[in-house]
Parts: structure tokens; C-alpha cells; sequence
């Protein structure tokens, strides 16, 4: 059984010990909003645990066969275990009354960011829907609307079923409307202005 979150300092009762004297504080640490704050500790326990079960036979994979992975790379996840943990012991709270709010603007942001990056490398902004000519992309875009989806669905929780579904159709809005405001915001416009030839005939190509 669960306990109900009712603000940002149910996750931090060690701040809040009582103290008889306002001198000596008695130290009664308890979680207040069990198991959430618990259950991603235990997820990172055993994930920490299972990677170093898997360590000894994953690198010497990767050397044998030279994929484009590093040993390194698994040996980085050492490192980062501690980091996220800690991370998260601080900024649960924080996290868990701003997930919605962050499940909209991640998608938004790493959507303008790859999409133009795309565009940039690859296709240029002369004709920016080719990007849709790209499985890769597809795949991206996919993930990105159903994040949004889960985004809109989660902050629109209190409202009617009916209201929460005519919100669904949003998450079409930024794949359509992107393309159309890159155009615009193509770095051939300023270079030009800059009268920059060399670099505006890089996004040409």
C-alpha cells in the first residue's frame, strides 16, 4: 500500500525531524511516500548489479568483433550508476511535480533539435519534408508524438475522458508544423544577408 504525495516535502522528511528544545533535533527519518521514492533505488541496485554480472562477458565481445561500441563505454556506466542515484535522491521531489510538464517539453525540444540537425547535415532546407523520406526519422517522430501523448495525458489527468481526447490530436501539430517554420529559419537567409558565400553554398549542397 501506497501513500499519497501531497507536496514536494513528503519526499525530503529528513529536513522536517522535530525537535523538542528548537536545539536538539530527534532524528525519526521515515518515508513519507513509500514506495516511490524506494522502488527506483531498488531498479538502479539491480541494474548496477547485473551490469557488473554481464561486465566480464560484454568487453570481451566487443574487442573480439570491433562493433562500433567501446570498452570503455561500459566501463562509463560505472561511473554514471552513483551519479544518477545521487542525483535522483536530490531532485525527486522536484521531479515527480514536474514529470508532466517535462514529458511535453522534452518531446518539443528534441524534436526542433533533431529535425533541424537533420536538416542541416542531411537534406538542407531547400525542401525540408524530406525528412519524412527517412526510416530513421519515422521511427524518431513515432516516439517523439507518443512521448507527447503520455505528456498531454498525464497533465490533463483531473480532466474528462472526452476533454483528454480531443487534446490527443496535438501531438500532430509539431511534425506538421516544423518542417514548414525551418523553412524560414533556414541559416541561408542570414548568411546571405551577412553576404557569407562560402558558407551559404555549404547548406546549398
Amino acid at each position: 500500500m501506497s501513500c499519497r504525495v501531497n507536496q514536494v516535502s513528503d519526499f525530503y522528511p529528513i529536513f522536517y525531524d522535530p525537535s523538542q528544545d528548537y536545539v536538539h533535533r530527534i532524528d525519526c527519518v521515515y518515508e513519507v511516500v513509500y514506495p516511490l521514492y524506494r522502488m527506483p533505488f531498488i531498479f538502479f541496485g539491480f541494474s548496477f548489479l547485473l551490469h557488473l554480472l554481464f561486465l566480464p562477458i560484454t568487453v570481451p565481445l566487443i574487442v573480439r568483433f570491433r562493433t562500433s561500441l567501446r570498452p570503455l563505454t561500459e566501463f562509463a556506466w560505472l561511473i554514471a550508476f552513483p551519479v544518477i542515484v545521487v542525483l535522483y535522491a536530490v531532485f525527486a521531489g522536484l521531479l515527480y511535480f514536474a514529470f508532466d510538464y517535462l514529458m511535453i517539453i522534452a518531446p518539443l525540444g528534441s524534436f526542433a533539435i533533431i529535425s533541424t540537425a537533420s536538416q542541416l547535415t542531411k537534406y538542407g532546407f531547400k525542401n525540408p519534408f524530406k525528412l519524412y523520406t527517412s526510416v530513421e526519422y519515422w521511427f524518431f517522430t513515432v516516439a517523439s508524438m507518443l512521448y507527447l501523448a503520455f505528456g498531454i495525458l498525464s497533465l490533463t489527468e483531473a480532466g474528462s475522458i472526452s476533454f483528454r481526447a480531443k487534446l490527443v490530436p496535438l501531438i500532430l501539430v509539431p511534425p506538421i508544423l516544423h518542417p514548414v517554420l525551418s523553412f524560414f529559419a533556414s541559416p541561408q537567409l542570414y548568411l546571405s544577408s551577412w553576404a557569407l558565400e562560402s558558407y551559404r553554398n555549404f547548406y546549398d549542397n
